[in-house]
């Protein structure tokens, strides 16, 4: 578990399991509506990838609600692709690194 901060104030979290045998998967990642749509969700993203990719991580998953575009749209900028699969109501997501 991760906190996020932008100003030195913190702004969301990020919890992540990163276990170089199991994989490496995204299971939440929030910032505070007001902090939205500012560029630091994705700034903590790609700092996240880069984490995993020094670790060695080939892939990376996440899920997302349906309705979160947000979300969609920033995972998918990422290079995040749907891979038909669903987990618990949540459309999974992963990414070739």
């Amino acid at each position: 578990m991760r906190a996020i901060y932008a100003e030195g104030q913190p702004v969301g979290f990020g919890l992540t399991f990163n276990e170089p045998s199991e994989g490496y998967f995204l299971w939440r990642f929030m910032i505070a509506d007001k902090h939205q749509r500012r560029g630091i969700g994705r700034r903590a993203m790609q700092q996240v990838l880069e984490r995993w990719r020094e670790l060695g991580a080939t892939a990376a998953t996440t899920s997302v609600v349906p309705s979160n575009t947000g979300a969609t749209r920033l995972y998918e900028s990422l290079g995040f692709r749907f891979t038909g699969e669903e987990d618990d109501g949540e459309l999974v997501m992963s990414l070739d690194m």
